[in-house]
């Protein structure tokens, strides 16, 4: 195996943390993103292409709010139709 090197977080920090939310529930629109954002923190959020109950299966219109919180800094990800 090579040398093993040290790359340095930036702004001197000595770990780093990962937040992620699984299935782009309505409560982390609601509650979870204001939260992260009055702390100037960001998130992954992993959205299920399917609505969460029958009422939210309109995509286009759950897309829409979820592309404001990426348009905020987190990062989205594509979930599973199930947890296999």
């Amino acid at each position: 195996m090579g040398e093993q090197v040290e790359t340095p977080f930036p702004s001197g920090c000595r770990a780093a943390v990962s937040l992620t939310f699984d299935d782009g529930m309505r409560s982390q629109l609601e509650v979870a993103v204001p939260l992260l954002n009055d702390r100037n923190l960001r998130a992954t959020f992993y959205l299920n292409p399917r609505g969460t109950t029958p009422e939210s299966d309109d995509w286009q219109e759950r897309w829409a709010a979820w592309k404001e919180v990426a348009e905020q800094g987190h990062e989205l990800g594509n979930h599973s139709l199930t947890h296999p």
